[in-house]
């Protein structure tokens, strides 16, 4: 099984690699009209690239390309050209202030960038769960809320979705009943699982407790925040992680879903058996 927390170093060097790229490519540029510009303008103009990745990647990158930019204009574009000496010590002065800039700059970009986000995904919540609230208010029995729990579930991650709720499969016990097949099969599934429903808390990939779990397992409360159980979202295709906005999306919709399965009782099956005994 790959790891998550390889999969997430892997797209965090790729964002640095990418915000390396976009300074390079700027500095590339500017090298070809190094001739026609002043220096001045060459600083200015290496904002832009500061700027383009703060507005879409994280504050990391951004720090990057803060610090590339000023290495390079320095390099290629201060007297003497192709080396990090510095001929008039007053450019000491002009790298600090273009240093400074350029990081208030990525900062407020960010910042402008992380608001709009939150904006959005508070927006997207709101339309998630509500959807979901309308579906649910027509399910009679405790199947028809799961189907539509796993459906809205998977329409909001794009990720393959699973409940497994604590009565059906004895979660508060020693020795739960696993599911043979599907999601629960996977024994660092099961741990992830067992993990989220103790001590009700998100567990998998992305999150601080990972347990080498393919899928994000998230807590279904019911009232007075009491978990009843959990559900599994294994992201799609393979090697893809939920961000945090999915998984905040997915944790409000479970936690809705849990008071609707109190509300729907238990199963039908559990019916029969109740009144056969």
């Amino acid at each position: 099984m790959r790891a998550s927390g390889g999969v997430v170093r892997r797209w965090l060097l790729g964002e640095y690699a990418r915000a390396a790229a976009i300074v390079a490519l700027m500095a590339l540029v500017l090298l070809i009209f190094r001739s026609r510009l002043l220096i001045t303008d060459v600083a200015m103009l290496f904002l832009v690239p500061v700027v383009a990745v703060a507005s879409r990647y994280r504050r990391g990158a951004a720090l990057l390309a803060t610090a590339l930019s000023v290495a390079l204009f320095d390099f290629f574009f201060v007297p003497p050209y192709n080396t990090f000496q510095v001929g008039d010590l007053a450019y000491l002065l002009t790298f600090l202030v273009m240093f400074v800039v350029a990081l208030v700059m990525s900062g407020l970009t960010a910042r402008i960038r992380e608001q709009m986000e939150e904006a959005s995904a508070g927006e997207r919540r709101i339309s998630a769960l509500y959807e979901m609230a309308g579906e649910l208010a027509r399910a009679e029995d405790r199947e028809a809320v799961t189907q539509a729990v796993v459906r809205h579930l998977t329409r909001a991650t794009g990720a393959k979705a699973a409940v497994l709720l604590a009565d059906e499969a004895g979660l508060e016990t020693d020795a739960p009943h696993w599911p043979e097949s599907g999601i629960f099969e996977n024994m660092f599934v099961r741990a992830a699982a067992g993990y989220t429903y103790r001590f009700g808390r998100s567990s998998g990939p992305g999150t601080p407790h990972d347990f080498e779990s393919q899928a994000v397992l998230v807590p279904i409360k019911g009232s007075g925040g009491k978990v009843i159980g959990v559900a599994a979202l294994v992201p799609e295709p393979e090697g893809r992680i939920l961000d945090v906005e999915q998984r905040l999306i997915a944790e409000t919709l479970a936690e809705r879903a849990g008071l609707e399965f109190e509300r729907a009782g238990p199963t039908a099956a559990e019916k029969a058996g109740r009144a056969e005994s």
